[in-house]
């Protein structure tokens, strides 16, 4: 693990804030996409997203099309052909039952052009400088509930949200950090509406030295630790092999989707829905009724509830060797961060709340956030999943 920058507190910012270690969102023209003029218009409620198509590369902009690094069955052969391929995706629903989102995993919008100095021989084409993993397309079919419901007893509080942490990660169950009973701890809380898959986690980890030897996991966003990420927060899973086939690495989200939000156009001034999450509750991008029970009142950046710990609440929770801060600066780890009901943030653990949205004007309903500030993705769900869920369910995703 290499220095990085000095330590800070993760804080929102808005849309076209710089990102730390990486840049200004709209770099290379990576937002710079046509928005879809329609998208106001056509879906006012949740059922009508149960017709749900993504715009194709014509309204989308160039950045729908994709080069698709495609080698031949015979791995040892070294030549390869890129073809393109456009990004699709639908949500459908079963009645009141289910809702599927399906596609075909590429994103509606420019990908995978990134800012930092990444591996050398890296710098072009299709692979860019800082990820060098070539984009893959697969097929996609996730269902959620239709209507969300909660798992257990949830008290929303005077600012509409519980105040009880959801999960520790003092406390696992095989690898998994226990969660309370009334919530579910998610590696996957989704896939948005374009297909794309959300993931909190990332494969990085520091392995501790000595004591129980903790592993320390990065968390997923160039705030403390490069992890590679594009301007939408977002980067492709490595390359491997699947017998004498090279399969290649699957875009996903570890923070805001900034060309997602911008290609749907709604801006700064409302909310925008950009999926659902595994347990069916909407999520919404950045920004939240500033008076979560009116839609009236404009909108403002919704900040999360986790804060740092301190040197001294490390130490407690049994992170007694933590690698150094000018090795690691605090933030850079999972366990560096604390739910604090108390922090001054808007959430609840899971980045939820209780409130209108522009799908609900008048009804108060549960919904979660993308965030600014950590944990930027959520990972854990207050509401009940199906039966055969695919959230912490490697092998389906």
């Amino acid at each position: 693990m290499t220095a990085t920058r000095g330590a800070q507190t993760a804080t929102s910012g808005v849309s076209d804030d710089v990102i730390p270690n990486a840049g200004p969102p709209n770099a290379k023209g990576s937002l710079a996409v046509k928005a879809n003029s329609t998208f106001n218009t056509t879906f006012k409620d949740y059922s009508s997203y149960c017709n749900y198509t993504t715009a194709k590369s014509t309204t989308a902009g160039a950045g729908a099309v994709h080069s698709i690094q495609a080698y031949p069955t015979n791995a040892t052969t070294s030549s390869a052909t890129i073809p393109t391929m456009t990004s699709d995706s639908s949500v459908t629903c079963s009645g009141t039952t289910t809702r599927t989102i399906a596609g075909n995993a590429l994103p509606d919008h420019r990908s995978s052009e990134f800012f930092t100095n990444g591996l050398s021989g890296y710098t072009s084409s299709p692979n860019f400088s800082g990820n060098p993993n070539s984009i893959g397309a697969k097929a996609v079919s996730k269902t959620v509930p239709y209507s969300g419901s909660q798992k257990g007893t949830y008290t929303q509080g005077a600012n509409g949200y519980s105040t009880t942490a959801c999960y520790d990660y003092t406390q696992t169950v095989g690898s998994t950090p226990k969660a309370a009973s009334n919530c579910t701890y998610v590696s996957y809380p989704a896939y948005l509406n374009n297909s794309v898959k959300v993931e909190p986690g990332t494969a990085e980890t520091y392995a501790s030295q000595t004591g129980v030897k903790t592993s320390y996991k990065v968390v997923g966003k160039n705030l403390y630790q490069d992890v590679g990420l594009d301007p939408s927060n977002a980067h492709n899973q490595p390359t491997m092999n699947s017998g004498s086939i090279l399969m290649w690495g699957y875009y996903h989200y570890h923070g805001i989707p900034e060309g997602y939000v911008t290609r749907l156009g709604k801006g700064n001034s409302t909310m925008t829905l950009v999926g659902f999450a595994v347990d069916g509750y909407p999520i919404y991008a950045r920004y939240g009724y500033t008076n979560r029970t009116s839609a009236t009142g404009g909108v403002k950046i919704m900040k999360s509830n986790y804060r740092l710990r301190t040197a001294q609440e490390l130490t407690k929770a049994g992170y007694k060797d933590r690698p150094s801060t000018a090795l690691a600066p605090y933030g850079t780890f999972e366990q560096d961060w604390v739910f604090d009901a108390n922090s001054g943030g808007d959430l609840d653990a899971c980045n939820g709340r209780w409130g209108v949205t522009p799908e609900s004007s008048t009804t108060p309903v549960y919904h979660y956030f993308m965030t600014d500030s950590y944990p930027f993705v959520q990972r854990c769900v207050f509401g009940n999943l199906l039966a055969n869920t695919w959230a912490n369910d490697n092998a389906q995703n």
